[in-house]
């Protein structure tokens, strides 16, 4: 399939993927929770290089700690039951995440 056949492709399907060229990929920086497909949840300053997800002062997630999961962890931070891993460095290849979610400017988390 050539890159005019899927940019087409995706057009039909409204992934909203048509403003994209084909290939090219988002800029993957800053504070974020890391969504492995492995089951495991770090947060981390992220950044790319070529296909890998590297991740800066990353700590594993190892209890939330919060009653409405991730996305409350990530707007408004740990609270008191949040338990995290010791600070690391992770390299992750950009087909083994899940997700990614933005930590809200100012929040503690991790």
């Amino acid at each position: 399939m050539t890159k005019t056949q899927i940019q087409a492709l995706l057009s039909l399907l409204d992934c909203g993927e048509t403003s994209k060229e084909v290939g090219a990929s988002s800029p993957v920086s800053g504070r974020k929770i890391v969504i492995g497909d492995n089951g495991f949840v770090w947060v981390a300053d992220v950044h790319m290089e070529g296909r890998y997800i590297v991740g800066e002062n990353a700590r594993m997630i190892i209890r939330y700690g919060t009653t409405e999961a991730l996305g409350q962890l990530a707007a408004t931070g740990q609270t008191s039951e949040t338990k995290f891993g010791p600070v690391t460095r992770i390299l992750l290849h950009e087909y083994s995440i899940v997700g990614l979610i933005d930590v809200a400017k100012g929040v503690k988390c991790g």
